[in-house]
């Protein structure tokens, strides 16, 4: 399936997630492989951050919420590609979006940005009942200018497309010695987030909810 790179609306305003569930993931289960995981980038910046703002008008993205090192935390984003993933037996979450920042040298193509290691399955309960999945694990991001071209590892986009150990340990290569940019992310997507009114913040705290991730949460305690 040939995808162009977006990701459906987020317009779900939770207030509340509980953690039904937890899951650690052992090691010996997993391999060198995974999956891609497509987000949309905030044309706003220049770092490979979610779109926060809506500039895009698919809503204030919450997703991957790399504050606390997750994906599909507060909002489902290709949940059905996030359970695979937790199922199988893939190490790597691997993070891919097309660079929207029209100022940018890299503006219109796709990138491999970074990516996950699966560490930990979260079972999630909303306010209204609703239930779903998410995956929790060390993160990695890197900027454009040190990222991988998509078509550097593949001809076609798809939406979901599974990882090979061959082409997995080609990414894991291009990124070997790149210096993780996580930090400069968190603090990006802070100051994104000051433009949102209260409502549409992609925080559950700043909105008036809780989170039982705040204390360890890296917006909360990013290296200043």
């Amino acid at each position: 399936m040939v995808y162009n790179g977006r990701c459906k609306s987020s317009k779900v305003k939770t207030e509340k997630v509980e953690i039904v569930g937890k899951i650690k993931i052992p090691s010996k289960n997993i391999e060198e492989k995974g999956r891609i995981q497509w987000f949309i980038h905030s044309s706003l910046s220049e770092l490979p951050v979610r779109d926060v703002t809506n500039e895009d008008g698919r809503g204030h993205k919450t997703e991957p919420h790399i504050e606390i090192e997750v994906e599909n935390y507060l909002s489902e984003c290709y949940q059905s590609n996030i359970s695979g993933h937790l199922d199988s037996d893939e190490k790597y979450l691997f993070l891919v979006t097309r660079c929207l920042n029209k100022n940018m040298e890299e503006y219109g193509k796709n990138y491999f940005v970074g990516y996950m290691i699966k560490e930990e399955e979260l079972h999630l309960r909303d306010e209204k009942g609703n239930e779903w999945k998410a995956v929790k694990g060390k993160t990695f991001i890197y900027p454009f200018n040190k990222a991988l071209l998509y078509y550097e590892v593949y001809p076609t986009i798809y939406r979901l497309k599974k990882v090979d150990e061959k082409d997995t340990k080609k990414i894991l290569n291009h990124f070997k010695h790149k210096h993780n940019i996580l930090q400069d992310c968190i603090k990006e997507i802070i100051r994104l987030d000051e433009k949102n009114e209260n409502d549409n913040k992609t925080c559950i705290v700043l909105r008036g909810g809780k989170c039982e991730y705040e204390k360890e949460c890296l917006r909360w305690n990013y290296e200043r």
